[in-house]
């Protein structure tokens, strides 16, 4: 493996981290960023990515079928580096997993999947909340050195970024398609009934606590199927 200054890797990602921001959510993120790998990294081995959905990893992307195997295995069985790494803030790494002791389930698995060399790196955000884990397998053991390691750790940080960013753009969409529905709802309940936006909200708001929903689903209901509710009391 070629050595390399932190500016020549900065240099190296630049291009697909620059496409990593372009994408639109963080599933084409986690997807990217697995492809990238094996490219950006020179030294073999295939990569992985979980994701943390209200406190649970979630296998999201991987760049061989091996690998999202192994990878959604650890989900599976709630053990391995990638559940330690994201459970206790760090980074797990494995120079064998022949000899692990840690996870007895998963780890002769792995092995007959063809790793020997396992590298689990948490996923950041801006406000230091696990996004998830990126993890690196290599079918030979001792695979992760010293240099593999910063490398990976460039890589994880690079790709918590983009994955973040990601986040942020799709939580945005999500409310101002909220907002929308809403104010589309709120205004076809005004035309029809003659309600002033006030009124029309409250009916809106309590269909929605009537029926245990949220109003954004309570609204995107009513405008797709024009089923309106009874005339609201005066």
């Amino acid at each position: 493996m070629s050595t390399a200054s932190p500016s020549d890797r900065l240099g190296q990602y630049a291009d697909s981290v620059w496409q990593w921001h372009q994408l639109e959510t963080v599933t084409d993120v986690a997807v990217a960023v697995t492809a990238a790998g094996p490219r950006l990294h020179d030294g073999g081995g295939e990569f992985g990515v979980l994701l943390s959905h209200q406190r649970q990893l979630v296998p999201e992307a991987a760049s061989s079928t091996a690998m999202a195997l192994t990878d959604g295995l650890q989900v599976e069985l709630r053990e391995g580096p990638a559940v330690d790494a994201a459970r206790d803030a760090c980074a797990v790494y494995c120079p064998d997993l022949v000899d692990a002791r840690l996870w007895p389930r998963w780890a002769p698995i792995a092995v007959g999947h063809g790793w020997r060399c396992w590298a689990s790196l948490q996923l950041l955000s801006r406000r230091e909340h696990v996004l998830g884990v990126l993890s690196y397998a290599h079918p030979e053991p001792d695979a992760v050195t010293p240099e593999v390691i910063e490398r990976l750790n460039d890589l994880a940080v690079y790709a918590a970024v983009a994955i973040d960013s990601a986040r942020i753009r799709q939580n945005l969409r999500v409310a101002v398609d909220a907002q929308t529905h809403v104010g589309q709802a709120v205004g076809l309940l005004m035309e029809r009934y003659g309600l002033t936006d006030d009124q029309a909200f409250a009916v809106l708001r309590r269909y929605s606590q009537d029926q245990q929903r949220k109003l954004r689903d309570v609204a995107s209901d009513l405008l797709e199927t024009r089923r309106l509710p009874a005339r609201p009391e005066q």
